[in-house]
Formats: C-alpha cells, sequence, structure tokens
C-alpha cells in the first residue's frame, strides 16, 4: 500500500538527526513543487504538526524518534532506518 494515507515510523541514531531530516521533508511538503502536485489532494494538518510527528488530510502520518529514545510501539505501514 502506498499513498497519503500511509503510516511512516522514521528512526535514527540521534534525535538531531531525526529531528533535521523531519524538517526537511516538512519544507519539502510545503515547497512550490509539492503544492503544485498535491495541494488540491493532501495538504497537512495545522494541529498535527510538530517536529517529531506531522498528519495530512487523508490519514497518513510521519513519526520520527531516535534510538536513544528509546522506540514507541508505534503502527506503521514502513519503517525507515536513517543514517548520516
Amino acid at each position: 500500500m502506498s499513498g497519503p494515507q500511509v503510516t511512516i515510523f522514521a528512526v535514527s541514531y540521534s534525535q538531531s538527526l531525526a529531528a533535521e531530516i523531519a524538517v526537511k521533508q516538512r519544507r519539502l511538503c510545503f515547497g512550490h513543487w509539492f503544492q503544485s502536485l498535491w495541494s488540491d489532494r493532501v495538504q497537512l494538518l495545522p494541529d498535527q504538526s510538530s517536529v517529531e510527528s506531522f498528519a495530512n488530510t487523508r490519514g497518513g502520518v510521519r513519526t520520527s524518534n531516535s534510538l536513544s529514545s528509546g522506540l514507541m510501539a508505534e503502527a506503521a505501514r514502513y519503517i525507515c532506518i536513517m543514517i548520516s
């Protein structure tokens, strides 16, 4: 399954790297390219938005965390392991 309703859990060795990548993804979602293609179909929810987690109007969620803070028991379709 793919699409805007997918739940993604992104994990990194450090919280700062997890936050940095999450901020870059959020910027991509608000950028001209993404907005020109998808803004009429899906948007980020302003009340479900933080550095660690954000959601969209179609039920998708992107959550990030670090190994050092422990993994939460979250249901996710995809798990991304981020390294630098």
